[in-house]
């Protein structure tokens, strides 16, 4: 994947600023795009860059990709949730 096809944004939700990466494909999108939110204590690349790879892999064959720091967690602010807990 061509890290120029990759973009940071800050989504604002509520009072919170959310720090995420969009991977978008090369070429003509797929239909069907992917959100990745990850439900544990990490933050939007993952363990041993999982999320990174993933949707690196996902935007090479087509599909959108949004990645991001939930709130409390990596670069997003607000106080830190647990999975449970996410609602906006």
């Amino acid at each position: 994947m061509n890290p120029a096809n990759e973009k940071a944004l800050v989504l604002d939700c509520g009072v919170d600023r959310l720090v995420g990466i969009l991977h978008a494909p090369a070429s003509d999108p797929r239909p069907l795009g992917v959100l990745v939110i990850v439900g544990g204590p990490q933050y939007r690349i993952g363990s041993h860059r999982q999320f990174v790879h993933l949707a690196r892999t996902l935007a090479a064959a087509g599909h959108p990709v949004l990645r991001f720091d939930v709130r409390g967690m990596g670069d997003s602010s607000g106080p830190r949730q647990y999975f449970e807990e996410f609602d906006d």
